[in-house]
């Protein structure tokens, strides 16, 4: 008889303790990638894909579309490898702020996660909604590069690492 109400008691606090777990939801999604995988035909990133030592992920040839609030994790020992392929995001930003400010501590940037990304790579930026970059300017280190037309691509060497991309809008040049 002790045995069984013993056996009940368990059961009862066990029910109770289930009640409070969270429940789990789409935004706390999250793949893991332990292994190769390949990503062939365009694939949506919802939640977050963790891709862990001794994960590689190839994208070849399509598109990756990051939602709203997701991501893209590469741990130590994990790969990314885009082969003829675009990394996303479903809204983008629509503006980028400051972009009139010429002096590096003021002016827009953004960072190129070059790390870890083995031999040379391109990184195109494209305008949106049919806009141009007439006249813009990209501010890599010292190097003014002028921007004109709806797209550019910046190359780097092997090794680059992490590269900063400052933006400044039309005719926004150092005054001297």
């Amino acid at each position: 008889m002790r045995r069984v109400a013993a056996l009940q008691v368990l059961l009862m606090v066990s029910a109770t303790m289930l009640c409070y777990l969270p429940a789990a939801s789409a935004d706390e999604a999250e793949t893991v990638i332990g292994a190769n995988v390949t990503w062939a035909d365009d694939q949506p990133v919802e939640g977050t894909v963790r891709i862990v030592s001794g994960g590689h992920l190839t994208v070849n040839g399509a598109d990756a579309t990051v939602s709203d609030g997701s991501s893209i994790i590469i741990e130590e020992g994990g790969a990314l490898t885009l082969n003829h392929a675009g990394l996303l995001a479903d809204n983008p930003p629509t503006a980028i702020a400051s972009m009139g400010y010429w002096d590096e501590s003021n002016r827009s940037k953004f960072m190129v996660p070059g790390e870890g990304i083995e031999g040379a790579f391109d990184v195109t930026m494209m305008a949106m909604n049919d806009d141009s970059y007439f006249g813009d300017g990209a501010h890599i280190g010292d190097e003014v590069i002028n921007l004109n037309g709806s797209s550019h691509t910046f190359s780097f060497e092997a090794g680059a690492g992490d590269v900063w991309i400052g933006l400044t809008g039309f005719s926004s040049t150092s005054v001297t």
